[in-house]
């Protein structure tokens, strides 16, 4: 049986479909149809740069990108090699968002104008193209188009330098490798190592 058949919606040929929100190996639904997608758990890669005014004034969508305005997230380690790309391999932050995907537009396409967004959506889910430094291989990313009920639980940082305070209550922070810490930073708990 092809993916096809099993999954409803999965344009991909593959024996099994894996469903990455809820983790199910062989899923009869494709994540924009997955049962935990008002709590999904994805993850935002940006230079340590940013991470200081993201902690004092949270999340802010991007004005453009590959499928239109908002905030764009990913899977762990795309999120990783994203925030390295962007960071000059010499360090990462990785925001971890808790997203409520809603009514999901899925498109195999460019939506730079975003207009899934006037059409009844709340998120947009697509492959991203392959992009030297941070993948050889197509990867799953979703924009998500209003910021307002997405929740950061987390932050790891490894390497660099943050400048300013970091204010991330009921957050979780994970510090590894050599980062200074150029101010206070008000957390959940910090862990070191």
């Amino acid at each position: 049986m092809s993916c096809k058949a099993k999954a409803n919606g999965c344009t991909q040929t593959h024996a099994t479909h894996h469903c990455y929100l809820c983790k199910n190996a062989d899923s009869s639904h494709i994540s924009s149809n997955c049962p935990n997608k008002t709590k999904a758990k994805l993850y935002h890669g940006t230079p340590t740069s940013n991470l200081s005014s993201i902690s004092l004034n949270g999340l802010r969508k991007s004005v453009q990108g590959r499928l239109g305005p908002g905030l764009y997230v990913t899977t762990a380690n795309r999120a990783k090699n994203v925030s390295l790309c962007r960071g000059g391999n010499q360090c990462s932050v990785v925001i971890e968002v808790e997203v409520n995907l809603g009514n999901v537009y899925n498109t195999d396409k460019n939506e730079l104008d975003g207009a899934w967004a006037s059409k009844g959506f709340q998120s947009c889910h697509g492959m991203h193209p392959p992009v030297p430094g941070v993948s050889d291989q197509p990867w799953r990313e979703w924009c998500i188009a209003d910021v307002v009920g997405c929740k950061i639980t987390a932050v790891h940082i490894v390497g660099g330098t943050i400048n300013g305070k970091l204010n991330l209550p009921g957050c979780d922070v994970y510090v590894d490798g050599n980062v200074t810490l150029g101010d206070s930073i008000s957390a959940n708990s910090l862990q070191i190592g």
